[in-house]
């Protein structure tokens, strides 16, 4: 009952500073040290000074956006879902909500492994390899697919132990996969001289140390259950937390389709802008994971103050953290302008990589101010039940909007207009995820409390609630 008690205290009536301290903080921790994850193989890659293995990496990142997209459709979603039933007190619904993610995940990766590891060549040549860097490809996305159980355990887990505030877990489990990841690049690149194969070897096993800690750390707490007794296929479990997961999987797997073209695009221009790009994504991935670690730490508060229809709640934290992540974006914009030469040789000494690298960073910043706002309208807008304008918001962005963009751009302003196409992307996805954010918050506000039906009580398959 203490547990219920502190819970119920942080996130209905804790100051909001203090609030983001508590949730934020650890979840910002742990973005950046999913950053420094990321970016680990890429910077050891880098020191073999072979430019095809850093192509290689980033022709790869789709497969690992892949595995990551299954990971947020069943932890985000059931993140989000035991937060909304924590806030309607049906703590026996959180059980198999816990239960229904550990086992669904388990299953996914198995599967989405089999299907990478045995067409790993085919997989290789979709994504744009060329000769020079299929077998770099080929090596790396193959042992990611031997390891995909384990990644999809740790992404999924990570995610959903924050439903109830518990995000020093995730940042303890995701900081020793980390730790695990930085120690064996050295050895398994530079050490036993095995490229790509070596950087996949290590990633998967910082994955693995990730699942231990994490399973571990859901199987204290008895909020939670990874017992196979709770574990059902209900549509008020199953479907619940699809619906509401989905919109963070459409955002990554579209990112990662979005990716391959993106790359075809780029390789016109050679395999030194591949390369450049992907080292100045590294760049900007630290304004919007920045950003995307204080939404993801606030995400668990916003649905639970929806499951208890706590309307001036939502509209106080709300309105706090959306300056705070304007404020942010503008300092980490200036930053990374600032110092964009030094961010691109820390990770090539290749002059014609540094030349493109510091201007594809100087354009990808444009929208850092903006991308902190992006994230929290489509996040309130899952953690409230409207996943469906949500995942429509992440599609315009990830497809409808810059796939023209890009085409166009590219036909007209060349290798210019493929650097300038995502952050004009990005400005655009922002006025429709504020319309619609704005809008349904306006709903929620105006709706008078004896119409909202509770969260123990949504049984009609969708996990939305009923009309009375």
């Amino acid at each position: 009952m203490k547990a219920a008690t502190d819970r119920k205290y942080l996130f209905e009536q804790e100051r909001v500073p203090v609030l983001m301290a508590k949730l934020c903080v650890p979840a910002v921790v742990t973005i950046l040290v999913m950053l420094i994850y990321n970016m680990a193989d890429l910077f050891f890659i880098g020191m073999a000074r072979v430019p095809a293995m850093v192509a290689a990496i980033a022709l790869s990142s789709p497969v690992f956006t892949i595995l990551q997209a299954f990971g947020s459709l069943i932890g985000m979603g059931g993140c989000s879902a035991a937060s909304i039933a924590f806030g309607a007190g049906n703590e026996k619904k959180v059980h198999q909500i816990t239960s229904f993610c550990f086992y669904i995940s388990l299953g996914a990766g198995i599967l989405l492994g089999a299907i990478v590891f045995f067409f790993s060549v085919p997989i290789a040549d979709l994504l744009g390899a060329s000769a020079e860097t299929r077998e770099y490809v080929v090596s790396y996305i193959r042992i990611l697919g031997v390891g995909a159980p384990l990644m999809l355990v740790s992404n999924v887990l990570g995610n959903l132990i924050r439903a109830d505030g518990s995000a020093m877990y995730s940042l303890l489990g995701n900081g020793a996969g980390t730790a695990v990841n930085i120690i064996l690049d050295p050895v398994f690149i530079l050490v036993l001289h095995m490229g790509t194969a070596g950087a996949a070897i290590a990633t998967v096993l910082g994955n693995a140390a990730s699942a231990v800690i994490l399973t571990a750390g859901m199987a204290r707490k008895p909020v939670y259950s990874l017992k196979p007794s709770d574990f059902t296929l209900k549509k008020d479990i199953s479907l619940h937390v699809i619906s509401l997961g989905w919109p963070s999987a459409i955002t990554t797997a579209l990112s990662s389709i979005v990716h391959v073209f993106f790359n075809r695009a780029l390789g016109a221009y050679g395999d030194n802008a591949i390369a450049a790009m992907s080292i100045a994504s590294k760049a900007t991935m630290l304004i919007s994971m920045l950003q995307m670690g204080i939404t993801l730490g606030i995400q668990p508060v916003l649905a639970y103050n929806y499951g208890a229809f706590n309307k001036k709640r939502l509209l106080e934290v709300i309105r706090f953290v959306s300056a705070f992540l304007f404020a942010l974006g503008c300092a980490l914009t200036v930053l990374c302008f600032v110092f964009r030469g030094q961010i691109v040789r820390i990770f090539s000494n290749d002059p014609e990589i540094i030349r493109l690298g510091t201007f594809m960073v100087a354009a990808s910043v444009i929208s850092g101010p903006i991308s902190g706002t992006y994230q929290l309208c489509t996040s309130f807008l899952q953690a409230s039940e409207k996943a469906n304008l949500s995942a429509l918001t992440a599609a315009m962005r990830q497809g409808l909007i810059f796939l023209p963009l890009l085409y166009l751009m590219n036909r007209f302003l060349g290798l210019n207009g493929v650097v300038f196409a995502t952050p004009a992307a990005d400005y655009i996805s922002l006025i429709l995820a504020f319309t619609f954010a704005y809008r349904h918050m306006r709903s929620i506000v105006q709706r008078e409390p004896e119409t909202a039906v509770p969260a123990a009580e949504m049984d009609d398959g969708t996990g939305r609630p009923e009309a009375r």
